[in-house]
């Protein structure tokens, strides 16, 4: 799956997860076109006016992108593995403890304010 990271030039170890970012943006850009095309409509008189044709501008390419993602993600998910065995690894038990010493003590202090 290295093909669908990059690395980052401060921590080239990490692997910085691009197609999911991707997804995540055009989805965004995508879930953004109701309020383009309202904005577009908004204040136009009774009728057919040329405003209409700068929907087409925004609307159809939205089809593409949405393709695009979907491909995108089939694509990414037929390539992962899951290690199913990553939590046995010692190192990753204090990420399910429910608080450690400091944290217990910062609430604590706060619930004493």
């Amino acid at each position: 799956m290295k093909e669908c990271t990059t690395g980052s030039s401060i921590m080239p170890h990490k692997k910085n997860p691009d197609v999911f970012e991707l997804i995540r943006a055009k989805s965004n850009k995508i879930q953004a076109l109701p309020q383009q095309v309202m904005l577009i409509m908004n204040n136009l008189p009774v009728g057919y006016f040329r405003d209409l044709q700068i929907i087409k501008e925004v609307f159809l390419p939205a089809f593409d992108e949405l393709k695009d993602c979907l491909q995108m993600a089939a694509y990414i998910i037929n390539k992962m593995e899951v290690n199913e065995h990553i939590l046995d690894n010692p190192m990753y038990d204090p990420m399910f403890c429910p608080a450690d010493g400091t944290d217990a003590e910062r609430f604590r202090f706060r619930a004493r304010r």
